[in-house]
């Protein structure tokens, strides 16, 4: 077998085009970001307490955290003290059904009319463990982001102006978060 030599000047021809391809292809984001994306799409008090310790950890352990509510659990965000003037008459139909806030929210299971929720609420005074509205506000305070779904807002009437906070609540489209979460390490469903 006869080894073949390679022209000296077509190999550097070979490489610079290599090279200008490599240089022009377009690039895919391969680095991950510390951060983890939660879609909360359930308006249960005992899902949303699971959200927001999930959230509130991945916050103690410097990740960057999304949180992007739809559909029942946006009433998560509403807030009690606020409400909206000049409403459509479905839309404040509408208001008056879904929870005002997390603390509103009926356990998924062994609700029993609210008593469940208290005997549970019980417990967790009882074994120093901090109530929902607090897990809030500890992941607003270490910097979670909260997204709220257009489309579900629209569709349940809620309004920007009677939200939980000044302005923390980002209101945006689906392909905004995923977006957000496609650059991010993890995400999770609840």
């Amino acid at each position: 077998m006869e080894a073949r030599t390679v022209d000296p000047a077509r190999m550097s021809d070979l490489e610079a085009r290599i090279a200008a391809l490599e240089e022009s292809a377009p690039r895919r984001e391969t680095e991950k970001s510390d951060s983890v994306s939660i879609v909360c799409f359930s308006g249960e008090w005992d899902r949303l307490f699971a959200v927001f310790t999930i959230a509130n950890g991945a916050l103690a352990l410097g990740q960057e955290v999304h949180l992007f509510f739809t559909f029942w659990a946006t009433a998560a965000l509403r807030d009690a003290e606020k409400t909206s003037a000049n409403k459509p008459l479905m839309n404040r139909l509408l208001g008056k059904f879904l929870p005002c806030g997390a603390g509103r929210a009926p356990l998924s299971r062994m609700n029993w009319g609210g008593l469940g929720k208290l005997f549970l609420g019980y417990r967790m005074r009882k074994h120093g463990i901090g109530d929902l509205d607090e897990l809030i506000e500890k992941a607003r305070e270490m910097g979670a982001h909260f997204h709220l779904c257009d489309t579900s807002a629209a569709l349940l009437g809620l309004d920007c102006d009677e939200l939980i906070g000044d302005g923390c609540v980002d209101p945006c489209g689906v392909a905004t978060f995923l977006g957000k979460a496609m650059k991010g390490r993890m995400v999770l469903f609840v």
